[in-house]
């Protein structure tokens, strides 16, 4: 089995998570009778993307923000998973945001990019992955430019998970659903 570093032209990858903490009710799921909430899962899903890449390569490096009404930077890249999923648990969904602007991602990761946080051109990699719960609460975007610059990287990559924590409402000029017809009368015994 060949480590995917020894390949020709691969480097390091640079993942930044990015985690909603919109605060919401738990649910009961159907596997575990336990209150479960979204961010329970993206706590999930970033120990077990970060255990694998660590094992594919020890040099791939992880940060994380969180997402409020716009991104905030939380911990600077380690490869230290232990150190890196401690702040993880550390996080909690305290408040209900209304807003969300989704340019203050892309924000974060253009500087990245200038500050050479892709690590180095060509060689490494910058990845975000954007975990997002606000089922209720479509993002805005004020300015493309940041999109672009990332864009405009061969070195970076967008991947985003969107779990709705609660479902968004019906559009206000879908119909109501019409009523089940009622059922036929059943025949009656024969005498």
């Amino acid at each position: 089995f060949m480590n995917r570093t020894e390949l020709p032209g691969y480097g390091r990858e640079r993942i930044v998570f990015f985690v909603d903490l919109h605060n919401e009710n738990p649910h009961k799921s159907s596997t575990n009778l336990a209150q479960n909430t979204v961010l329970d899962l993206f706590k999930t899903c970033i120990a077990l993307i970060a255990h694998t890449k660590s094992k594919a390569s020890e040099s791939h490096e992880f940060a994380l923000c969180v997402l409020l009404e716009s991104a905030v930077w939380y911990s600077d890249f380690t490869s230290d998973v232990n150190r890196f999923l401690d702040d993880v648990y550390t996080l909690n969904g305290a408040e209900t945001f209304t807003t969300f602007d989704m340019t203050s991602v892309f924000t974060i990761l253009e500087e990245r990019l200038k500050d050479g946080g892709a690590g180095r051109p060509g060689k490494d990699v910058l990845r975000a992955i954007v975990l997002y719960s606000r089922g209720t609460v479509m993002p805005s975007f004020q300015d493309h430019r940041a999109w672009s610059a990332a864009a405009a990287s061969p070195d970076f990559f967008l991947d985003a998970l969107f779990v709705p924590s609660t479902p968004a409402p019906a559009p206000a000029s879908a119909p109501a659903p019409a009523p089940a017809p009622a059922p036929a009368p059943a025949p009656a015994p024969a005498p």
